[in-house]
């Protein structure tokens, strides 16, 4: 019930949101934005749990990898100038980086990345 009282919110306000392209009315947008909003947590009947809040996995994940992106970052930035290619054509080429270190002219901390990230 409350899950249809929430869609039945949306919907309403995807109308309002149609008519403000069709007729080009802007004021139409707040209240296509106050049924997203609270129309669709007014429409919830019942008692309210407590949702305990933490901060997103992936923005940890991105803050413990972020030297060894750093890292990866500069080795496909020195094979794209070498190849005359992207960066993104240049991470293809990783693992024949390790082999070519002299000619792309690796640092040691670049090649010990490779060494650990690329086993052959």
């Amino acid at each position: 019930e409350d899950l249809e009282g929430a869609y039945k919110m949306l919907s309403r306000a995807d109308i309002y949101l149609a008519r403000t392209k069709r007729r080009q009315q802007y004021k139409l947008w707040g209240y296509a934005m106050d049924l997203m909003s609270s129309g669709v947590s007014v429409a919830r009947k019942g008692n309210f749990k407590f949702a305990k809040f933490s901060s997103p996995s992936y923005f940890i994940k991105l803050a413990r990898t972020k030297a060894e992106r750093t890292i990866e970052k500069d080795i496909t930035q020195k094979i794209s100038k070498k190849c005359h290619c992207s960066t993104r054509v240049a991470k293809q080429y990783l693992i024949i980086a390790k082999d070519l270190s002299d000619y792309f002219e690796l640092e040691k901390k670049e090649i010990e990345f490779l060494k650990s990230k690329i086993s052959l």
